[in-house]
């Protein structure tokens, strides 16, 4: 399911205060790039008031750090909002814990704000693997013409060139899979997507700068 429509149906949920938990369709970190607006790496400062007249949504005060995605929707981030309630995937970051840094994924919501929650991807920066934050700088960029489809339970498999299969949930029953924390789907010169650990984007990039 695509990331936006998964982040405004939670928003749908959460005005109706439905009582169904958090749920998440499976979605590969390069593919919550692909399909949110801004990425950044920032310090969350504060926890501020609650917004709208139903109160639904909460906002924190960040400090960005870095900014991986969305230089063409805003120059900063100083916002984020989410839900009130983990139970409709809320984000709630730690703030009794004197390391703030986060990998913060999500969709514009106003002037120098985005919306973000559980289902983007977005967690403390020292939880990203040292693979995942090398993608950050360009192969999970290069790879957005790529499709990645989970595979849940066989029999499943790929039926277009632009598609690399994720089985990582066939092979750990809890925890993040190799193709989660090491890889990105990027295509190859022969025009098909597969998994590649970041060498042939870093190649294609060396081959470009000695043109």
């Amino acid at each position: 399911m695509n990331v936006k429509v998964l982040a405004i149906l939670v928003v749908v949920l959460s005005i109706g205060r439905l009582s169904h938990a958090c749920s998440c369709a499976p979605a590969h970190p390069q593919t919550t790039f692909c399909s949110s607006d801004v990425v950044i790496r920032g310090k969350i400062l504060e926890r501020r008031q609650q917004e709208g007249d139903s109160g639904h949504l909460i906002s924190y005060k960040v400090k960005q750090i870095k900014m991986f995605k969305g230089f063409d929707v805003m120059a900063e981030v100083e916002n984020i909002y989410t839900s009130d309630s983990q139970s409709l995937c809320g984000f709630e970051p730690d703030l009794q814990n004197q390391d703030r840094d986060y990998y913060l994924v999500g969709n514009v919501h106003n002037n120098k704000s985005i919306y973000t929650n559980l289902c983007f991807f977005s967690k403390p920066w020292k939880e990203l693997t040292s693979s995942q934050k090398v993608a950050l700088l360009g192969s999970y960029a290069a790879g957005c013409e790529c499709e990645i489809i989970p595979c849940v339970f066989m029999p499943c498999s790929v039926t277009e060139i632009n598609q690399c299969l994720w089985t990582d949930s066939l092979l750990r029953r809890r925890g993040a899979g190799p193709q989660e924390q090491r890889l990105s789907c990027f295509k190859q010169t022969n025009g098909y997507c597969k998994w590649d650990s970041g060498k042939s984007y870093r190649k294609s990039q060396l081959l470009r700068g000695n043109e």
